[in-house]
């Protein structure tokens, strides 16, 4: 409470008869209520009169009092309303002392969390700097470890290279042979082949290791072993057997076209203890030829490269002492006389090579035989001379495969030796058309094996051609056509047989087995797992192979004719299978072909159906009709080829099957 004020005071002591002792009262202490009169009771009583005089006394006394403590209520507010001015104003200049403060606080809290992102900031690049620096410096030791081990790799190489070693192990390796070979062909002796391969390989500043190399027996064992063994031996086989077989190849590597070829012939087998010389031991043998780089891989250079085997097999043959000791020669027609056959691609160029090869062949046996005519026959000078005024430019021309100018400027026994080949050639025609048409082809046997991996495909592609002869020549109804949706539009849409687009879409269209197991692969293997009915399919096959033939196999159906033909007789087997796999008790063999044949027949008629969505139900009806036993089977063919079920969920799918899957 607040203390008291002057007027406060004076209204007391007005009131408060006591005085000073009033005074010495607490202020802070309400005025109690006045003491009682200190004159004495008068037991009078007072009239009317004065007891309003006193009321009236009281009143004014009291109206005194409340005058006074109006004006003091009233100092009192103005102080109350001074204080809360001033207590207002110094709450706002507290207040914005503190504002200050805190804004300047907030400033620097700012400013501080500036300071400290940049900070972060700088300390990240910095990290990354060491980073980056660390890496730097982690490479580049790496590439001085690097540097230094191609350094020493360097170093190892260059003291390979520089000490050469003419031996693997205790053998001296095919280089160092080679090396022999040349020098020795070069026209350096054996025994000196050592001494001018140290000093030369002193001028290049070389070392050879151990500083010897071969002596003079292993030179010329060297020379011996140089392939040319090998083919003195294929030039013998040749030469003793009855006839072979060449087959070749080529390929690419790095750029460079290469020639592999190998002959079969009938030869001995160089077994301890087995008679060579008995032919009736002789084996099947494979002898590899070479392996020769070529320009390219047309007929031609193919042909010409044969040819130049043949060349050298035959000089190396003849120049050897086998053929002197067996005082026999070999010429290069002598392996085009033995050849009776090419297994070649069955690309164009294999076919061409194979074409060239049948042509000189032919030529050979024709000069032989006129050769032979001119030897054994003492014709008369005039045929000889008939024969040779019937000679022409362009028959030396053909036979020597020259130009107008190079036969011009050919030397006189160049082209007496020309004109003697084309006389041959012409009286060995006329020999060659008086023998019996079996002499003459076994003359010029010369077989095309063509590429064997292809005879599979070749074996179906003609079974099926036989297969389309016997409609027409039984006069049986062919299968339905199965054209694609376009040439299926074209053919329905037309308005005549004759029309251009009607018979192009008839003829780019296929009909059959093949197609139809086409079909089958697409939509039982399909590409794209999610359009294609390769599970179910799976589960059908395998339940039918363990319920008709207790098979414990995959049920997987071969994929699509396209991917290999060996798919599509895999699916020729399937479909076989399932159609005559309840007729193994019928007895009759034929009439049960004749009922599988004819349940083909109808689910191939029927494949046109299929294609315009017809109900499964309905061909399941028409199938089953059948009285034979195929046709009952024929219905697990159907099911695979039309149900989205296959058994497994019957009744609960749309039956109507649209071919668009496929």
């Amino acid at each position: 409470m607040a203390p008291r004020s002057q007027r406060q005071k004076q209204a007391h002591k007005v009131w408060d008869p006591r005085g000073a002792a009033a005074e010495e009262d607490d202020e802070n202490t309400p005025p109690s209520a006045p003491p009682p009169s200190q004159h004495p009771s008068s037991t009078k009583p007072k009239s009317l009169k004065a007891q309003l005089i006193e009321r009236d006394a009281r009143i004014a006394e009291l109206e005194g009092l409340n005058a006074i403590l109006r004006a003091t209520l009233s100092d009192v507010h103005q102080t109350h309303a001074a204080a809360t001015k001033s207590l207002k104003s110094e709450h706002d200049r507290l207040t914005n002392r503190n504002f200050l403060p805190s804004t300047t606080n907030k400033s620097l809290g700012s400013q501080k969390r500036k300071a400290e992102q940049a900070l972060t900031e700088e300390i990240d690049r910095k990290h990354k700097r060491i980073k980056s620096v660390r890496q730097q410096l982690y490479a580049s030791k790496k590439q001085v470890e690097r540097a230094k081990k191609s350094l020493q790799k360097v170093q190892d190489e260059y003291r390979k290279l520089k000490t050469w070693n003419p031996k693997i192990g205790n053998t001296y390796s095919p280089d160092a042979r080679e090396l022999g070979r040349q020098l020795t062909e070069d026209g350096c002796v054996a025994e000196r082949v050592e001494h001018a391969v140290l000093s030369c390989a002193k001028a290049f500043g070389i070392r050879v290791k151990r500083d010897e190399f071969m002596s003079r027996r292993t030179v010329t064992r060297a020379v011996d072993e140089g392939g040319k063994y090998g083919e003195i031996q294929l030039g013998r086989e040749i030469m003793e057997s009855e006839g072979f077989v060449e087959s070749s190849d080529g390929t690419t590597y790095r750029g460079i076209n290469l020639e592999s070829r190998h002959i079969a012939l009938l030869g001995p087998s160089y077994e301890p203890g087995v008679d060579v010389s008995d032919r009736s031991l002789w084996t099947r043998q494979l002898r590899f030829l070479e392996v020769a780089p070529a320009l390219d891989h047309t007929g031609q250079r193919q042909f010409e490269g044969t040819m130049e085997a043949s060349e050298r097999i035959a000089d190396v043959y003849t120049r050897s002492p086998l053929a002197a000791r067996e005082q026999r020669t070999m010429e290069k027609n002598d392996y085009w006389r033995k050849k009776i056959g090419e297994n070649k691609d069955h690309a164009a160029d294999g076919k061409k090579a194979f074409k060239l090869s049948a042509e000189y062949k032919k030529d050979v046996v024709l000069r032989d035989l006129g050769r032979k005519t001119m030897e054994e026959a003492d014709l008369e000078t005039a045929i000889l001379l008939l024969s040779m005024n019937e000679i022409t430019n362009d028959d030396l021309m053909q036979t020597g495969k020259i130009s107008y100018e190079e036969l011009a400027v050919m030397p006189s026994g160049a082209k007496t030796a020309l004109i003697e080949q084309v006389l041959e050639r012409k009286i060995g025609e006329d020999t060659f058309n008086s023998l019996p048409e079996e002499d003459q082809q076994n003359a010029l046997t010369h077989v095309f094996g063509g590429c064997c991996c292809h005879k599979d495909l070749n074996a179906l592609r003609y079974g099926m051609a036989r297969v389309q002869r016997v409609y027409d020549t039984h006069d049986i109804p062919k299968p339905v056509l199965l054209a694609t949706k376009a040439n299926s539009a074209v053919i329905d849409l037309a308005t005549a047989t004759d029309g251009a687009a009607f018979q192009r879409a008839v003829e780019s269209s296929t009909r059959g087995a093949i197609k139809l197991l086409s079909l089958l692969g697409s939509l039982l293997r399909h590409k794209d797992g999610q359009r294609g009915y390769q599970d179910r399919s799976s589960i059908f096959m395998r339940e039918a192979k363990k319920a008709l033939h207790d098979l414990e196999e995959s049920g997987q159906f071969p994929g699509p004719i396209q991917e290999l033909i060996q798919e599509t007789e895999q699916g020729l087997g399937r479909l076989y299978f399932l159609l005559l796999g309840d007729t193994r008790s019928n007895e009759a063999s034929a009439s049960t072909f004749q009922s599988a044949h004819a349940c083909i027949q109808n689910l191939t008629n029927h494949t046109r159906h299929l294609r315009r969505g017809v109900s499964k139900n309905t061909l399941l009806q028409k199938y089953t009709q059948g009285e034979s036993n195929p046709c009952r089977l024929l219905r697990g063919a159907v099911e695979i080829a039309l149900s989205r079920d296959f058994r497994l969920l019957e009744g609960k799918h749309d039956n109507r099957f649209t071919i668009g899957v496929l």
